[in-house]
């Protein structure tokens, strides 16, 4: 297989890894705020859940699923992944991400026009995150580091092979609990994004459809800085934050 006939099916495995984790996300979203009917924080949490385990499988035997730019830049940067590739992930994540959200908005269509036809935060949250109204930046901004941290730390834990709590084709089962938990713990102060991927392609197009400054720069005009810069940060610090520790005593001589 030549490299280049190679690396396009690992871009169009992040394409569709990417769309399904923020379709299924939104989808539920959309149903929480255009239905009509009561969806508690603790179905929206099992829906980002089983997005997030639907996703795993099925583009990570071929492109590893990353789904997250904070996951491949800290696979870049520790050597696990090569350079040439970093750019085809990050926009195939990027327009995974789009096209869900333009499906979303598609599908729901008539809701969107009968709830929200001018387009204003009553619905613009199903597609990006939102930082709680008395929530100042820098805890918003903390809580995105930790919980993206977390997220990265915890997989490569549950994914090194020198680990006897490897459960193999089942570790995508404990990021379904993972998500669950963290979920539980911040989704009401900042919808624990963990992703800049998931939320900077709905947040473009929601941009583009006539959400305007609630989308791009956001409500407070920080929300790009929290849901692009803070996940990078803490992905990175938990990946690195596991080589430098738990890694060395997994592969000890």
């Amino acid at each position: 297989m030549s490299s280049d006939f190679e690396a396009a099916y690992l871009y169009l495995s992040e394409i569709v890894g990417t769309f399904l984790l923020v379709f299924i996300g939104c989808s539920i979203e959309a149903t929480a705020v255009l239905s009509g009917v009561s969806v508690t924080l603790e179905w929206r949490l099992v829906g980002w859940a089983v997005a997030y385990l639907v996703a795993y499988y099925v583009s990570g035997g071929v492109s590893g699923a990353h789904l997250n730019w904070a996951v491949t830049l800290y696979r870049w940067l520790s050597r696990k992944f090569p350079g040439r590739h970093v750019p085809g992930y990050i926009v195939s994540q990027m327009i995974g991400a789009f096209m869900a959200a333009a499906l979303v908005y598609t599908a729901n269509y008539s809701l969107f026009m009968s709830v929200d036809p001018a387009h204003t935060a009553t619905t613009a949250y199903v597609f990006f995150g939102q930082i709680h109204a008395s929530l100042e930046f820098p805890y918003a901004f903390l809580i995105e580091v930790i919980s993206a941290f977390l997220l990265i730390f915890v997989w490569q834990m549950v994914t090194d092979e020198e680990n006897p709590f490897n459960m193999g084709k089942f570790n995508p089962f404990v990021i379904f609990i993972f998500v669950l938990g963290i979920g539980l713990c911040y989704y009401p102060l900042t919808m624990t994004i963990m992703n800049p991927a998931r939320d900077f392609g709905p947040r473009l197009f929601a941009f583009l459809i006539g959400y305007g400054n609630l989308a791009i720069p956001g409500t407070k005009g920080i929300e790009l800085f929290n849901y692009i810069l803070a996940p990078i940060v803490g992905g990175l610090l938990g990946g690195f934050f596991y080589d430098l520790t738990f890694k060395q005593f997994w592969h000890r001589d």
